[in-house]
């Protein structure tokens, strides 16, 4: 048995029981990052963004060092039989070239032992092992990711215009943001494309929210029964908060960082 066939053993009941009992011990930079990116790629994402799909995860920094640290694994002659262990055991082998603890590399091991087991061992080898981010982005440290990423506290001039946050939609596009005036959606604010509901909702503005959740509008049963017909999994963070909404439904009472799942 390859690596890979090992891995197809797992179906998607394991993987989501496996992200379930690892969260606590996910770093909080990447908890809810983490369960964004299973819920937007159930069986992992396309060949083609193996190496792009998880950058809004802190711990794609790392990813040169936990691809090596896979593809080291994929050779060894037997593996833990139990999915977390198995992510586990990976990721502490990355911290030996990383110099960071294991909680940080947890979200990004998971992910892309998900995305070999769909695109093969051939294409995760050949896929780009350098950090999809632009320079500045990627030594950013923790503290200034998350200060970023979610505040209660209105725009200036807010008391002139109303209070107005600020939403994020790439945190490695200084130009992917913009301000929502309180009690707008974010849908208010997307690109005309995403803003197509019509008759009936296309799922087009769904969203996963990275940081911030706590800050947007609760969700109705209208938005629930919208996710659920477009197939979309319900994910909650361990407060309860919702992370996968409608964007042409939440509102924002302030700062959130968002990743759009149609990009």
């Amino acid at each position: 048995m390859t690596f890979v066939d090992h891995l197809s053993v797992y179906g998607p009941g394991d993987w989501a029981h496996a992200i379930e009992s690892l969260t606590p011990k996910i770093h909080p930079i990447d908890r809810n990052a983490t369960r964004v990116w299973f819920a937007f790629f159930p069986i992992g994402p396309n060949p083609d963004r193996l190496e792009t799909s998880h950058t809004f995860l802190y711990g794609h920094r790392f990813w040169p060092q936990v691809k090596r640290a896979i593809l080291a694994a994929a050779k060894d002659a037997q593996w833990p039989s139990v999915l977390p262990e198995l992510i586990s055991r990976i990721a502490e082998h990355a911290t030996r070239t990383t110099q960071v603890d294991r909680d940080q590399l947890l979200g990004i091991t998971a992910a892309s032992l998900l995305s070999l087991r769909r695109a093969g061992l051939e294409a995760f080898n050949a896929s780009s092992s350098a950090v999809q981010l632009p320079s500045w982005s990627h030594v950013r440290s923790i503290r200034q990711v998350r200060r970023a990423r979610a505040s209660q506290r209105p725009r200036p001039l807010g008391a002139l215009f109303g209070k107005r946050f600020r939403v994020r939609f790439s945190e490695a596009t200084p130009e992917a943001k913009c301000d929502v005036v309180d009690g707008a959606t974010i849908g208010s604010a997307l690109p005309p494309a995403l803003q197509a509901c019509g008759d009936s909702c296309s799922g087009a503005c769904i969203i996963g929210v990275i940081g911030g959740a706590e800050y947007l509008s609760p969700m109705t049963t209208v938005e629930a029964r919208q996710l659920q017909s477009g197939g979309q999994i319900v994910v909650k963070s361990v407060s309860g908060d919702p992370l996968i909404r409608l964007a042409c439904h939440a509102r924002p009472h302030g700062d959130v960082s968002i990743v759009l799942r149609a990009t």
